[in-house]
Formats: C-alpha cells, structure tokens, sequence
C-alpha cells in the first residue's frame, strides 16, 4: 500500500461499516434492520440496517423515518439498491428492490 487513497480503499473493504454517500448508489443483499440506542443522541432510538455485498455484511444506522418506511416492504434477503441524496435535514433515500 503506496498511496493514501489506496490506504481508504482498503480500511472501507476491511470496515464492517457501511458508508452511504451523496448519489452514490450501494447495492446488496437486505439482510434485516434493528432498533438500537442512539450513540448520538441518549434516549433514543435509531436503526441499523444490515446489507451484504460481495459476501461481506456490512451495516449503517439512520433515523430517517422515511428510510425506515420504505425499508418496511422490503422482505429480507432481497437485492437492494439504495439511494441517499441531499444532507442533513435535506436528506432523501431512494430504495429500489428486484423481484
């Protein structure tokens, strides 16, 4: 490993973290969603999501109630591809799976 983006690239791969940016669309496996405590905020709750790409099952947590409606008709094991666009409070998710 030579180069500082080469360090990223790989630290991402080994991550169990998934990270969902700005128009770049994630594809994986659904694997199921589950209520946690917040880390952020104390006393409340937030969802962590479980997908797996090429083998690997990577999560992400979100307490966007919009995210968590659309995940609701997605039955487990189902391909997915999500969408996350906007920031912050702007924040829209776009959630497309096969049949």
């Amino acid at each position: 490993m030579d180069t500082l983006e080469e360090f990223v690239v790989e630290a991402d791969k080994k991550s169990p973290f998934l990270k969902i940016v700005g128009d770049e669309p994630v594809t994986g496996m659904y694997k199921g969603a589950t209520v946690v405590d917040d880390q952020f905020n104390p006393g409340k709750k937030t969802v962590q999501y479980a997908l797996e790409i090429d083998g690997v099952t990577k999560t992400f947590k979100s307490g966007s109630n919009g995210l968590a409606r659309q995940m609701l008709k997605i039955k487990k094991d189902t391909m997915v591809t999500i969408v996350r666009s906007g920031e912050s409070f702007k924040t829209k998710w776009d959630v497309i799976a096969e049949k």
